[in-house]
């Protein structure tokens, strides 16, 4: 062996010794728990706030009854680098409001007594808060438990505090046992709703190892809650909550707020956004199409109450959604019924079902508006009134052999008003209208060279939907019609005589749901020009929810006992359907 080959094996035992010492050092320190000093931990930490047992990062918003308690998410209890943690507020400028917080280890705590200041020594918080809750208790009856609660929290942080003035700001400092279970901090007094800004700054004595920042929304004593998401079906609804595949079903996010707030709403399918908006917009309902296999599906609503809501985590709620493939939909007529002319769902869309791929079938707008679907009774349909109407194809029956038909509906009145209107050709000038008026149902029949007449059906007080037929012949006297409640909601002694027109027709009809308005001046400047918004909605004369709309062609003019006989037999199971839900 050469001298150069002896010198590359000292070099190569020397490294060995050095790097098996090196990992021997690295084993000690960390058995004796040192490894922290060794290897500075800054810069790991995760500090939050919980609020309601949910972290900022949950839920931004914090109302004036709520209790904040800051926490280090993973336990900082052996770490000989922590001393404290200061907590405080800034303004959306920056500006350090209420004063700071500070958390001080007793055994880092340095501070002398002083004649103006108060020191405590806190060895256990929770049972300091429970002490203090007794006392309470001990003293006077408390009406409220919320009031209650923050009461004690605000007495506790009072009697924790020693002031140090720095800055022309507070300091308080609370002395702790250890900085895993941290005391309330309290906001600011007559802090005015808005966006803020919590700060913490993990301390090593008077060094800042680490600053966390989160975003939040103060509320004050504003009230706005999510309560939670109810679910609508098409159609006639029973009890059941499980959805027939293929089926588009509302959601409603219920909400409880003061008028200052503007919610702001995004729904999710997993990460995934399908739908948001404001809440004045109709982003509060969610139209959404059930897949067509079985499952549950989960879906999120996540509600701010303002619409700036950068940095921000909003109220959330889910909904699990059943769809199976073994359920369907109820509805007036079934679909083998080959006297159907057009029949309307109102599913989410103007679609006439007896021919859903016919575009020019389906139902118009006459106003330009877009159409507006409302829930009611854990079902929904399309909103129509004054000003918000939606017309048909022009319907001939003559085409069909005869110049007899039916009108077969399902509704919700929802104010006073006129409901639809049926126009008879050659003129269009004979009309059937069937109106509003209270706790009344109000047939019309009116021609322009004779004089009108109406009949009045007074209807059971009711949120109930009302399934509705009109019988009507076109003969060669005139109009004859047979207006007839299916759900049995007229009160007893109302009568359902026929009604007759002696005017000369065609067998051609329009049919308009809800009624037209010949200008927009007639809803007010600021209307018309928030015509699409919510608040728009609310304002506007909506007289009717239509669930169901159905024009049917009949072969012939029947008797009474003829008509009782061939009736549906799903009209009758419709009604009991209906008149179970509601």
């Amino acid at each position: 062996m050469t001298n150069n080959d002896i010198f590359i094996v000292e070099m190569c035992v020397r490294n060995t010794i050095k790097t098996v010492i090196f990992f021997v050092v690295i084993l000690v320190f960390s058995g004796c728990g040192a490894m922290d000093a060794f290897m500075p931990s800054a810069g790991t930490y995760k500090v939050n706030a919980r609020v309601n047992n949910l972290s900022l990062d949950d839920c931004s918003f914090i109302g004036i009854n709520d209790k904040i308690q800051p926490v280090f998410e993973s336990s900082i209890y052996d770490d000989p680098d922590v001393t404290g943690l200061m907590v405080f507020i800034k303004s959306t400028t920056g500006e350090i409001l209420g004063g700071k917080v500070t958390y001080i280890l007793e055994k880092a705590a340095n501070i002398e007594p002083e004649e103006n200041q108060q020191q405590l020594h806190m060895e256990d918080t929770d049972d300091k808060q429970d002490n203090l809750n007794e006392n309470i208790q001990d003293e006077k009856d408390l009406s409220s438990d919320t009031t209650a609660d923050n009461n004690d929290v605000n007495d506790l942080n009072d009697e924790l505090r020693i002031t140090n003035k720095s800055n022309n700001n507070d300091e308080t400092i609370i002395r702790i046992k250890n900085l895993d279970n941290l005391p309330y901090y309290p906001l600011p007094k007559d802090l005015p709703g808005g966006n803020y800004t919590i700060v913490f700054q993990v301390l090593n004595e008077k060094v800042i190892l680490h600053k966390t920042e989160k975003n939040f929304f103060y509320l004050a004593d504003s009230k706005f809650s999510f309560k939670d998401i109810q679910l609508h079906l098409p159609g006639i609804v029973s009890g059941s909550q499980i959805i027939p595949k293929g089926t588009v079903v509302m959601l409603e996010a219920k909400l409880d707020f003061d008028s200052s707030f503007e919610p702001y709403i995004t729904w999710y399918n997993g990460k995934k956004i399908i739908s948001e908006g404001s809440y004045f917009e109709g982003a509060g309902n969610l139209l959404w199409k059930a897949p067509e296999q079985n499952g549950f599906l989960s879906l999120r609503a996540e509600v701010f109450p303002v619409k700036n809501r950068q940095g921000l985590a909003g109220f959330s709620q889910d909904v699990s959604l059943p769809v199976s493939t073994k359920t369907s939909n109820k509805r007036l007529l079934l679909n083998d019924n080959f006297d159907i002319l057009h029949w309307y769902h109102f599913e989410g869309s103007l679609i006439d079902k007896k021919m859903p791929t016919a575009v020019e079938r389906n139902l118009k707008s006459t106003d330009n508006r877009p159409p507006q679907w409302m829930p009611s009774n854990g079902t929904y349909g399309l909103l129509t009134g004054t000003g918000v109407a939606f017309s048909l194809p022009k319907v001939s029956l003559s085409a069909h052999g005869n110049k007899s038909g039916k009108i077969l509906f399902r509704f919700l009145p929802v104010q006073q008003g006129e409901i639809f209107t049926v126009q008879f050709g050659p003129f269009f000038d004979a009309l059937m209208n069937l109106s509003s008026d209270g706790e009344n149902l109000v047939l019309t029949l009116s021609s322009s060279s004779i004089e009108t007449i109406s009949e009045t059906f007074i209807i059971q007080k009711s949120d109930a939907f009302i399934a509705a037929d009109i019988d009507f012949s076109i003969l060669h006297d005139g109009l004859t019609v047979r207006f007839n409640i299916i759900d049995n909601l007229i009160k007893s002694g109302t009568a359902l005589q026929p009604m007759s027109l002696a005017v000369p027709l065609d067998g051609e009809l329009m049919i308009t749901l809800g009624h037209q308005q010949k200008n927009t001046e007639s809803l007010g400047q600021e209307a018309a020009r928030t015509v699409d918004t919510y608040n728009t909605v609310q304002k506007l004369s909506f007289t009717a929810i239509w669930n169901e709309f159905a024009v049917l062609h009949r072969s012939a003019m029947e008797t009474d006992e003829e008509k009782v006989k061939k009736e549906p037999e799903i009209l009758s199971e419709a009604a009991g359907a209906g008149s179970s839900q509601i």
